[in-house]
């Protein structure tokens, strides 16, 4: 995952932090129960396997034919 572009938030004082998909599952994880934490990083698991597939069509699409 690539973040392609950034924008001043609209929130004052807010300073979004980037996660590795690991990173984010760590973080997703503290201070839950083991059952919620794991629905938390099935949850980042899912969204990994989305993206690539949006990549893959993505690039498909943008692919010059012969």
């Amino acid at each position: 995952m690539e973040v392609e572009h950034t924008e001043t938030p609209h929130e004052p004082e807010r300073n979004p932090t980037w996660f590795t998909p690991e990173e984010a599952k760590k973080t997703l994880a503290k201070g839950r129960e083991v059952k919620y934490a794991r629905e938390m990083q099935a949850v980042v698991d899912r969204a990994m396997t989305h993206l690539g597939s949006l990549r893959k069509e993505s690039f498909a699409t943008n692919t010059p034919q012969p």
